[in-house]
């Protein structure tokens, strides 16, 4: 592969051959995937903006009790950043990993909001193994129970699909190794398009579990709803238009 001097920048040129090449890869997947799913792009950013804003209006929390959950909500949205960037580079096994994570956290935020008893379960639980299976039992026990008392279903259906991607497995494998050479990105256009897609709508749900959470709050903020009005819109466009794109049944 020949280096472009429009995506490397000079520091990047001196990267080893190998690793080089794959960077250049991942640069250049991140550039078309904006340029050619801009609307996907947007989207994610109007769906960030919705969730810096819940943080504004949430930065004064006078409940001690929801402060864990509130703090188990940012981190999710700190995860949201990099699994999207990661899946614009195409990197989906990693992107879809990291969604995993970042809806565990919605699902215990949420646990301990409907339970604050959880609170002190969740704070003790590397204290020791008396308390990492007290944790284990509170948490993870019945979790397909735990999703549906919580009106999380679809949170988990995400869960599950992407445990197909980012999981050790045939199928994954298959995604990556071919014959002669090793797939480290998607390149694909329509399966950026389409598992973009899956990544955002897992995303704009964990996003309604925390406005759900704190609606009491946040329905003072008119600008706020504003925001999330207008990305629904959008998303339901992109996703409509993504439909007729790519020629597909429309099961997204």
């Amino acid at each position: 592969m020949s280096e472009s001097p429009e995506i490397l920048l000079p520091l990047e040129k001196h990267f080893p051959t190998g690793y080089r090449e794959y960077y250049e890869i991942k640069r250049n997947n991140f550039f078309a995937a904006i340029t050619n799913l801009p609307d996907l792009w947007t989207c994610f950013m109007r769906l960030d903006d919705v969730f810096m804003r819940e943080s504004e209006d949430l930065k004064v929390v006078h409940d001690p009790e929801k402060w864990l959950p509130l703090m188990l909500f940012m981190h999710a949205h700190a995860q949201f950043r990099i699994f999207f960037e990661l899946g614009f580079t195409g990197a989906f096994c990693e992107a879809y990993n990291i969604a995993r994570m970042a809806i565990e956290s919605v699902y215990q935020a949420c646990k301990i909001l409907a339970n604050p008893g959880l609170n002190e379960i969740w704070a003790k639980k590397e204290t020791g193994e008396e308390a990492a299976k007290l944790f284990r039992k509170e948490f993870d026990d019945e979790k397909r129970q735990g999703y549906a008392d919580l009106h999380l279903e679809k949170l988990r259906e995400h869960f599950r699909a992407f445990s197909n991607w980012s999981h050790p497995s045939i199928s994954s494998l298959n995604r990556r190794f071919k014959r002669d050479a090793v797939d480290y990105l998607e390149t694909d256009a329509q399966t950026i398009g389409l598992q973009l897609m899956q990544l955002l709508l897992a995303s704009h749900r964990m996003e309604n579990a925390l406005f759900d959470s704190f609606k009491d709050r946040l329905d003072l903020d008119h600008e706020l709803g504003g925001k999330r009005s207008a990305f629904q819109e959008m998303a339901d466009r992109t996703r409509m238009e993504l439909i007729k794109r790519f020629d597909l049944k429309p099961k997204l």
